[in-house]
């Protein structure tokens, strides 16, 4: 299955490049914002181009930071386009990455569909406390995400009613799992059931945090049925430089985040859609809560969440125990030694998952090794 995976790490990076806004956004910011003699270390960097731009900027030394085989192309890449001497390239998570030299500026292209969901600001709290100078700057400056009560009939129908049951076989945990997951489409603003509302804006300063909980309330607008909310992002680069994916938006490498409601819901104008959502575990957990009114009766509330998005083992408990970090990191490696990840695997995914919630990102490595060491074969 190499080849299959090869390929799809070609068609995705090509969809990267492929993408004129994207790629004219974050050049244009870059060359604002890095100045001839910088130090630059750019997070996430795939195939290279925003630390080509850098050194097209006048970078003295840019260092990229890539943890999967892209890297090696990049580095083709950089010799192809002669910027091999002033790149240079970690084939690793930036959490365990040492850098010979502070760094000036930042650069991270790690913007998810729904801005912050690829663990983004939880590198970038780890890259300001070990790679940084004071005062370093970084690109993206900030980001907004934006939601929208939906109507997509064909969406839902995906999601919410497929598959059928086959000749007498139950298979209705298999929908009751799709949509207790956030799902990519790309959407079309013609669906939505109101305005669409900020929920949150974050600049990514020292205030960042790797999670977040927000809410907003909408009024909507036009009477449909309620399948979903859809969800985008806008980014300020740099001052003057904004990147956004905005619904339609469907030339962008970009689609939009959908979080599902349960089960559809008829609405009016007039009725009122309160949205929160909330992350946890640096963005690789998600839970979204939908309440619909009409004046003072509640038309349907939904809590949902994608730890309820895949079956998994679960244990009765009594009373009201909770783990402790340490403990959440314990059990997900347990469960996770199912004879398919190696070691370096398994430390890579826990810190994806909990790396930002550990003073030092070692103190997770160590963990997972002790673990594996004492519960593995």
């Amino acid at each position: 299955m190499t080849w299959l995976n090869n390929l799809a790490t070609l068609q995705y990076h090509a969809s990267l490049l492929g993408d004129r806004d994207r790629v004219d956004r974050f050049r244009e910011a870059i060359h604002e914002v890095v100045q001839p003699g910088d130090v630059v270390v750019d997070i996430g960097t795939g195939t290279g181009l925003l630390a080509y731009f850098a050194c097209q900027a006048g970078a003295a030394r840019v260092f990229a930071i890539e943890q999967g085989p892209i890297v090696n192309l990049a580095r083709e890449l950089a010799l192809l386009n002669r910027f091999a001497g002033r790149v240079e390239f970690f084939n690793d998570l930036s959490y365990r990455v040492v850098l010979p030299e502070p760094a000036d500026v930042l650069i991270t292209e790690t913007l998810w569909n729904f801005g912050m969901g690829e663990g983004m600001v939880g590198y970038l709290v780890d890259a300001r406390r070990r790679f940084l100078k004071p005062g370093a700057r970084v690109i993206p400056a900030a980001v907004e995400l934006h939601v929208a009560p939906v109507q997509s009939d064909r969406l839902y129908a995906q999601l919410h009613d497929r598959p059928p049951d086959r000749h007498g076989v139950d298979l209705s945990p298999v929908r009751h799992y799709m949509v207790n997951n956030v799902h990519m489409p790309h959407l079309d603003a013609s669906g939505f059931l109101s305005r669409s509302a900020r929920l949150l804006g974050s600049e990514l300063d020292e205030s960042a945090m790797p999670d977040f909980d927000a809410t907003v309330s909408v009024a909507v607008t036009k009477a449909g049925v309620l399948h979903g909310i859809c969800g985008w992002f806008c980014a300020r680069l740099a001052p003057g430089v904004v990147l956004g994916t905005e619904p339609p938006s469907t030339d962008s490498s970009w689609a939009h985040a959908f979080f599902p409601v349960q089960n559809p819901v008829g609405v009016l104008p007039g009725d009122e859609i309160a949205i929160r959502i909330d992350t946890a575990d640096n963005g690789s957990l998600w839970r979204w809560r939908t309440d619909v009114r009409r004046g003072r009766r509640v038309v349907a509330a939904y809590d949902q969440t994608s730890s309820s998005g895949f079956p998994a083992d679960r244990g009765v408990a009594s009373g009201a125990p909770r783990t402790t970090l340490d403990g959440e990191v314990v059990g997900w490696v347990l469960q996770a030694m199912d004879g398919t990840r190696n070691i370096a695997q398994l430390e890579d995914a826990v810190l994806e998952r909990f790396g930002s919630r550990f003073h030092q990102p070692e103190e997770a490595v160590r963990l997972v090794r002790e673990t594996v060491k004492e519960h593995g074969r």
